[in-house]
């Protein structure tokens, strides 16, 4: 049987999960390009025994949501702005682009 906890619940869809340094937490990216940082939580092994004991004695259809052991990031690194259309201009030396800001750019 495996041990599962919910550690976080992102907003956007998860595109890479690792664990830091010292496998304390994990780091998260998502679609929206900004980096999280989680805290796993600690377990031992009563508190395994008793979850274990407690999911069998539940069916399926008893089974209720799982609450996310953090409801905030640690830390968060902020990612910049995509961008979402482009266009190549006719003398084909220059481009316009347009990001998830609004902005728009000439290179």
């Amino acid at each position: 049987m495996y041990n599962s906890v919910l550690v976080c619940e992102e907003q956007a869809p998860v595109l890479n999960m690792c664990y830091n340094l010292d496998h304390t937490g994990i780091w998260t990216t998502t679609w929206n390009s900004d980096i999280k940082q989680w805290k796993l939580p600690k377990m031992n092994a009563d508190k395994t025994a008793n979850s274990q004991q407690h999911a069998s004695n539940l069916s399926l259809n008893e089974q209720q949501p799982a609450a996310a052991f953090n409801t905030a990031e640690e830390k968060c690194i902020k990612g910049g702005n995509a961008i979402e259309k482009y266009a190549v201009l006719n003398d084909k030396r220059f481009m316009v682009t347009r990001d998830t800001d609004q902005n728009i750019a000439i290179y």
